[in-house]
């Protein structure tokens, strides 16, 4: 007898030890759509603490910052419908700006490199989409602005 219930008690407690591992966690979450692009919950505090990390405003709360990521969002949306032209060497030379600012902060095309844990080639790549992105939307402003009277 004592040895079927302990058989039984080593069941139960296995049994909640795989019911506690078997239910789904979330890691991330959709928290808005704006056209075909999605904004996650990780976008928001990814952000937040680019903001906090460069000294702006550390009070910001998530809906702040939800509110600028939609904006922009709204603005490329707009962008791409209005068909908002960006060309490749426009982009290529804002990057090759900000890039050299860059090097100019860290020290050298190295120490870039290893504070990214990337290659230029792979930084290139990876702030063209984001910059080309950033420019339309500047342009976007521009032309919803440039029609305002005060």
């Amino acid at each position: 007898m004592k040895k079927s219930k302990i058989i039984i008690v080593i069941c139960l407690v296995l049994a909640g030890f795989i019911k506690s591992y078997a239910q789904p966690q979330v890691i991330d979450e959709i928290v808005a759509v704006v056209g075909d692009q999605i904004v996650l919950y990780s976008d928001i505090q990814v952000q937040k603490n680019q903001i906090k990390a460069n000294g702006y405003n550390t009070e910001i709360t998530d809906c702040e910052v939800l509110q600028e990521i939609l904006f922009e969002k709204l603005m490329l949306n707009q962008g791409k419908v209005d068909s908002v032209e960006v060309s490749d060497e426009m982009v290529n030379s804002e990057l090759e700006k900000r890039l050299s600012v860059f090097i100019g902060q860290i020290g050298s095309e190295e120490a870039l490199e290893e504070y990214y844990g990337k290659s230029i080639a792979e930084i290139r790549e990876e702030f063209f989409e984001v910059l080309q992105g950033q420019i339309m939307v500047q342009r976007m402003e521009g032309q919803i602005s440039s029609t305002i009277n005060v």
